[in-house]
């Protein structure tokens, strides 16, 4: 925490408050001081109540703090997204190069584990075999976390696209158990649902149609009191389509609800999306 010191200083004198009015009652003034300069440390605990005295929340701090924009997980989540997007393989080797640096620096795993999706997503684009020991290192490291925190449920969602099946349905299950407060964190709630949905699109690829429809309602019991409209209506349209493979008629209305809703909200990519999926794998609503 004692790296954030200066930043604490800078956003207390923005806001216009001294260093008395932002100690009270959490640290001596001194100590504050101390703090500020870089040359001491505080607890999680002092942190947060500075924060709260602040009024600034952690997302903001993170934010505001640009000089750690380099080394955070979301600064690499947004790269890699838009490199597997725009089918970018210099930008994936780069990013690749980086995450090596990254990780003979600082030994932090997660610079590991990126490494490992961005040469299976490599891999994956030149047409070679994923790496079973690398898939075994994720796999390895997921099951043997107590609580899974956001950073757990977002490398499963990033690693499905390589795991074996049967991992990945064992995994969406052990994520559902394990996510630590999880309803007390919306963006988490959030982030896994759309990773239960991306795993139901694997399971009806391999026309496990039996095991799509449980994490159907998996993934329909997550979403009760949300307004996570979009996972919910993508859950819906899987449904129908479960149905329509099935020879259940009203899969077709389930599926065009999904479609409309869409096209109510909008979109027009995703309804494209849905309508394409459709008419691939042989049916026109």
């Amino acid at each position: 925490m004692g790296k954030f010191g200066p930043m604490i200083r800078e956003i207390r004198l923005a806001k216009g408050m001294t260093l008395n009015e932002l100690a009270k009652d959490i640290i001596s003034v001194p100590f504050l001081s101390k703090y500020e300069r870089g040359a001491s440390d505080i607890s999680a605990e002092n942190f947060f109540q500075l924060l709260d005295r602040l009024n600034v929340r952690l997302s903001e701090f993170e934010a505001l703090n640009a000089n750690l924009k380099q080394e955070t997980q979301d600064s690499f989540l947004e790269k890699y997204s838009y490199a597997t997007n725009n089918d970018n393989l210099i930008l994936l080797n780069q990013l690749l190069a980086d995450e090596k640096q990254y990780y003979q620096q600082s030994a932090n795993i997660r610079h590991l584990h990126n490494q490992i999706i961005l040469k299976q997503y490599i891999n994956n684009m030149t047409h070679l075999p994923y790496n079973q020991e690398d898939s075994k290192v994720i796999k390895d490291y997921l099951m043997k976390v107590e609580d899974w925190h956001l950073y757990e449920i977002e490398l499963f969602g990033n690693s499905i696209f390589f795991l074996p099946l049967a991992t990945t349905e064992f995994l969406v299950k052990t994520a559902i158990k394990k996510t630590y407060l999880l309803d007390r964190i919306s963006n988490n709630k959030h982030v896994l649902a759309q990773v239960i949905a991306n795993v139901i699109t694997r399971m009806i690829e391999a026309d496990e149609l039996m095991k799509a429809r449980q994490l159907i309602e998996l993934g329909k019991k997550q979403l009760t009191h949300t307004k996570f409209y979009y996972e919910k209506t993508y859950l819906h349209f899987f449904e129908g389509y479960c149905l329509l493979k099935e020879g259940k008629e009203l899969g077709e209305n389930y599926c065009q609800q999904a479609i409309d809703v869409m096209k109510t909200l909008k979109d027009y990519e995703t309804a494209n999306h849905l309508t394409s999926y459709l008419d691939e794998h042989g049916f026109k609503l």
